[in-house]
């Protein structure tokens, strides 16, 4: 329990447009996520054929600096159905640099299936590639992050049957940054 106030206290307070900062000591690589500090509006695809479809409305994400500016925090809300719990569909991720590796350490919790995900990310050229270490899928499962400017960056997904090197797209979520609304 006092581990959890603990870290609750450190991140940023959602609802207040305070995002916080980067800590002065922390590593400098923490600016490569830092594009997911902010409220964005998220558009979300699907690969159907030759192209993408919009699965489902817009979502929110939003990111705040955390643990005293030594991590990046970031929350996702799926819409709110009418008629639907209000837990479905919201999930958040807490991203830490490793310098020893030179890569992401990530893990990430959703409230629809109560599991936690361990995932990885590196630089890789001018794109931010993200992988699943556990649990093991039926197929390898990775995303690329490419961002156009301060307001606008997208996350394509992609996935593969293990054993194979061709990655096929899954899908495509775009992000625009929403002026903050405290409450």
């Amino acid at each position: 329990m006092l581990g959890t106030l603990v870290f609750a206290s450190s991140i940023a307070l959602a609802g207040t447009c305070d995002y916080g900062l980067r800590h002065a000591e922390a590593p400098e690589e923490l600016e490569q996520f830092a594009f997911l500090v902010g409220d964005y509006e998220i558009h979300a695809y699907g690969r159907q054929g030759d192209g993408w479809t919009q699965g489902y409305l817009t979502t929110e994400w939003n990111g705040r600096w955390a643990l005293d500016g030594f991590a990046i925090y970031d929350e996702w809300f799926d819409v709110q159905w009418p008629n639907k719990p209000i837990t479905t569909g919201r999930g958040a991720n807490l991203r830490m640099y490793q310098p020893e590796t030179k890569e992401w350490i990530m893990v990430w919790t959703h409230t629809a299936s109560k599991d936690g995900q361990d995932l990885r990310a590196q630089l890789r050229g001018d794109k931010m590639v993200m992988w699943q270490v556990h649990p093991k899928k039926t197929t390898d499962w990775k995303a690329e992050f490419e961002v156009f400017d301060d307001d606008h960056w997208m996350r394509v997904s992609y996935t593969r049957p293990y054993g194979t090197d061709k990655w096929e797209l899954e899908g495509k979520l775009e992000a625009f940054r929403k002026t903050c609304q405290a409450g």
